[in-house]
C-alpha cells in the first residue's frame, strides 16, 4: 500500500516505522517546519522528519496546509486540479496531494467520469428551527449523551486523545478535564457551546444554498404544498 504519512513529534516515529516494516511504501511526509531549539536557537528538525529522511522519504514541511507552500506542491504536481479546487479546503488539497504521490500521476487525471443521467429530481427542503428552541435541544441532547456514558466512552480513548479523529467536540472538552485543565462542569458547558457553535456554521453553509426550501418545524401542509407545486 502507498501512504502519504503526517506528523511531527516522537510518539509518531513508532506509527512511520511500523508502516515501514510491514512493508508499505511511504510515498511522502508532511511534518512541522525546523523550530529553533536550546540557547543557540539552532533550526533542529521534528523526530518525524529525521525519520523520513533516514529512509530516504520525500519530505515536506509547509507552515500550515492553506499556507503558499503547501499549495504550490499541489500547482506542480496537478495544475489543472489547483486551478478548480477551493484552496481553502485544506482536507480537499490534502487529499490531491495523496493520490499525486501516490500514484505518480495528476489527481484531476483519474477524477473526471462522465456525468450520469439522472431519472430523478432532487427537492431540498431544510427545517428552519428557531435559534432558541434549537440551543435548547442541543444543551439537552448533551445531557442525555452524558447521562448514556459519553464520558466512560471518553475515558476509554483518552489514552489515544492525540488522534486528530478524536479532535472533536464532546472528547476534546473531556480530555481537557480529564488533564485537569477545567472542572467538570466547565467541561459539559464547553461541549454545549462549541456544538451550538458548529451548529451555528452549519446553519450558515446550508443558507448558501439557493435550492432549499426553508420551513418551520412540522409544517407539514406547507412542504406537501411546496412538493405539489414544484414537481
Amino acid at each position: 500500500m502507498k501512504i502519504l504519512f503526517m506528523g511531527t513529534p516522537e510518539f509518531a516515529v513508532p506509527s512511520l516505522n511500523a508502516l515501514l516494516g510491514a512493508g508499505h511504501t511511504v510515498c511522502g511526509v508532511f511534518t512541522q517546519p525546523d523550530k529553533p531549539k536550546n540557547r543557540g536557537m539552532k533550526l533542529l528538525p521534528s523526530p518525524v522528519k529525521v525519520c523520513a529522511l533516514s529512509h530516504e522519504i520525500p519530505v515536506f514541511q509547509p507552515a500550515k496546509m492553506r499556507d503558499g507552500e503547501a499549495l504550490g506542491y499541489l500547482r506542480e504536481l496537478d495544475p489543472e486540479y489547483y486551478r478548480i479546487v477551493d484552496l481553502n479546503n485544506p482536507a480537499r488539497v490534502v487529499r490531491a496531494l495523496e493520490v499525486c504521490l501516490q500514484t505518480g500521476r495528476p489527481y484531476s487525471e483519474q477524477r473526471t467520469k462522465p456525468r450520469r443521467e439522472r431519472n430523478f429530481r432532487i427537492l431540498k427542503i431544510g427545517t428552519d428551527v428557531p435559534r432558541a428552541e434549537l440551543y435548547g435541544r442541543i444543551d439537552r441532547r448533551v445531557d442525555e449523551m452524558l447521562a448514556e456514558g459519553l464520558e466512560v466512552e471518553a475515558r476509554r480513548l483518552y489514552p489515544y486523545k492525540h488522534l486528530n479523529a478524536l479532535q472533536t467536540v464532546g472528547y476534546k472538552e473531556l480530555f481537557a478535564y480529564f488533564d485537569g485543565r477545567c472542572s467538570r462542569d466547565e467541561a459539559v458547558e464547553l461541549i454545549k457551546r462549541n456544538t451550538r457553535r458548529y451548529a451555528k456554521r452549519q446553519l450558515t453553509w446550508f443558507r448558501r444554498d439557493p435550492e432549499i426550501f426553508w420551513t418551520p418545524p412540522g409544517d407539514t401542509d406547507k412542504i406537501i404544498a411546496y412538493i405539489d407545486g414544484t414537481l
